[in-house]
């Protein structure tokens, strides 16, 4: 069994009622712990028939894997969370869990615009054996009910939920002296992933407030980021590796790596975070064209690039993917 994120400080198990009256069970409640390293950020592959293409997630999951990352996020906003059922949102978690097979951490996405719906979610992904929950903020909640949002997903899971900061596409914009109440009243939930930019002053300020930092935006701040002191961070999915050698070499005070990394990631990342469906698109295509994934196709309603900007993205991404993969650890043979 892989050790929870709180390791060996968790407290004694609670017995907890499931939500919407499912039957009680025990839950056991983890101390929350420093995140480090890079967490992939794994987009869902769908097959031509328009199920969820489960052999690519595997295959996807075994490249993040091989490329040295901490940890794998599923049903992040760039998992298209947003269009998948129910049914399909639990068959998702149980197969990233299963293909990472206590390799790395797998953090499962459980957000709802209701709080008994966002907990139940959270039971089953800890249930199916996910290592920490992310969640964002419900539009319209007041202040106290923001914090019964988050301890309702903590207290149904017994794991560490790291509060998505994204109001470009959340619509919700919290203030740093609500994320630190969270953190007070809610310790499992003291974790931020920071998507309001400009995000390096916005990390500065939470840190003074107590809180841990996450950095998100597919890294656009990166390197900035790094020297506001953030530990970890989630981008995408096409050459994690490059983001672990950023962090090591910060870690071992090498700036130069870091800062040539991120100039060379530089415009592909601002062209891809002009919109999360060309964020999505992207990347499907870069891993569809390497084979591990069956098709390139998002669902619609959607607003993927026009052909001229897929193609320039998409060749920046796959001449980015041959300079870095080789940086990767144990990265076998793709395509």
């Amino acid at each position: 069994m892989r050790p929870r994120l709180g390791g060996a400080d968790a407290a004694a198990p609670r017995r907890h009622g499931g939500a919407g009256g499912a039957e009680a069970r025990e839950v056991t409640v983890t101390t929350p712990r420093r995140f480090d390293g890079v967490y992939s950020v794994l987009v869902t592959p769908f097959t031509a028939a328009g199920g969820i293409d489960l052999d690519g997630v595997a295959r996807v999951v075994d490249h993040a894997v091989d490329s040295g990352v901490t940890g794998v996020v599923t049903l992040g906003l760039a998992s298209e969370v947003g269009r998948l059922t129910d049914d399909e949102r639990e068959a998702l978690v149980a197969a990233v869990v299963a293909a990472a097979d206590g390799r790395v951490e797998v953090v499962a996405g459980t957000e709802h615009a209701a709080g008994a719906p966002a907990a139940r979610r959270a039971a089953h992904a800890a249930g199916a054996g996910a290592d920490a929950l992310m969640a964002f903020p419900p539009a319209g909640a007041a202040e106290a009910q923001l914090v019964a949002y988050y301890a309702g997903i903590t207290e149904a899971s017994g794991l560490p939920v790291i509060v998505q900061d994204a109001p470009a596409w959340t619509q919700v914009r919290l203030s740093t002296d609500l994320l630190a109440r969270v953190g007070r009243e809610v310790p499992l939930a003291r974790h931020v992933k920071v998507e309001a930019p400009p995000t390096p002053p916005r990390i500065a300020a939470l840190h003074a407030a107590g809180l841990e930092c996450i950095g998100g935006l597919g890294g656009l701040y990166l390197a900035e980021e790094l020297d506001r002191g953030v530990t970890a961070t989630m981008p995408g999915c096409l050459f994690p590796g490059v983001y672990v050698e950023m962090l090591r070499s910060h870690a071992a005070g090498d700036s130069q790596v870091v800062q040539r990394a991120y100039a060379e990631l530089l415009p592909l990342t601002v062209s891809l975070m002009s919109s999360l469906d060309v964020f999505v698109a992207v990347h499907k295509h870069v891993l569809w064209r390497r084979g591990l994934i069956a098709t390139p196709a998002l669902r619609g309603p959607a607003q993927p690039p026009d052909a001229r900007q897929l193609d320039w993205c998409v060749g920046l991404a796959e001449r980015l993917t041959d300079r870095f993969l080789p940086r990767s650890r144990g990265t076998r043979p793709l395509g």
